[in-house]
């Protein structure tokens, strides 16, 4: 069971949080590594199933310090996007994690660590991590470690659009799975960057390879509530980085 909220403080130190237990072969997952991490913790159910908006507002909160705006946008626009929630029934529950891999509703193609749905009409995404496609992040987050300390949004810019390269063979994202695309690296730079805005290997590896808390790794808590304006902000960042990469390769990027 998830900790009350008057423990948000006490999380900052590494000792605070949940056991990490792997996913039980009958458990499920999602295409979301921060989400299967608050199930493999404990924060949600650990078998991935039956989780009301309840739930997934106050793990959001409780282990990655969001504040209450940009969970309430998370949480309840991914219950609206999957068609989860009306104004009658506001503590309707989706079912499980799996849902959110319905193909093209949250989960869109050019994924980081996910292959693309296949076919392209599928209703379903993969969400097990594609090695090579984690083995090609961490390659970057390396070199990245090595030049300058970390993944920046600079970074995350380039990656998305080496990315889109390759995986955009089904045409391009629609614009709001562009956003949602940004937003997942400026998800991750805000809640694993710490003040730097910078995110080691060790760190990312564990989060999106291993999909716990990377503690052992050094990684604490956010000290300062992560709101909107934050993410919006690196999420532009990331944007504009991938448009400036794009433009130096235009004899060989394809539309983002």
């Amino acid at each position: 069971m998830s900790k009350s909220s008057e423990n948000f403080d006490a999380l900052a130190s590494t000792s605070a949080f949940g056991p990490w237990t792997a996913p039980a072969p009958s458990d499920v997952r999602s295409p979301c590594p921060a989400l299967n991490v608050l199930a493999n913790h404990g924060y949600l159910p650990r078998d991935g199933r039956d989780i009301s908006c309840s739930q997934l507002y106050h793990a959001l909160r409780e282990v990655y310090n969001l504040s209450i705006p940009l969970t309430t946008v998370l949480v309840y626009g991914t219950f609206l996007i999957l068609g989860k929630l009306s104004s009658s029934s506001p503590h309707l529950r989706f079912s499980d994690l799996h849902k959110l891999s319905q193909h093209n509703k949250v989960e869109h193609d050019a994924s980081l660590v996910h292959a693309n749905a296949s076919p392209k009409d599928a209703k379903w995404a993969p969400t097990q991590v594609d090695p090579e496609l984690l083995d090609q992040l961490m390659e970057h987050a390396e070199d990245a470690a090595k030049d300058h300390d970390g993944l920046t949004p600079t970074d995350f810019g380039k990656i998305r659009a080496l990315r889109n390269r390759v995986a955009l063979v089904n045409g391009p994202l629609s614009y709001p799975h562009r956003l949602l695309a940004w937003g997942e690296s400026a998800f991750l730079i805000a809640v694993l960057g710490g003040p730097e805005e910078r995110i080691r290997p060790e760190v990312l590896r564990a989060f999106v390879g291993e999909e716990k808390l990377p503690v052992e790794e050094g990684w604490v808590r956010p000290s300062k509530k992560v709101g909107l304006n934050t993410v919006n902000d690196i999420r532009k960042r990331v944007q504009n980085a991938q448009s400036d990469w794009e433009k130096a390769h235009l004899d060989s990027s394809p539309e983002a």
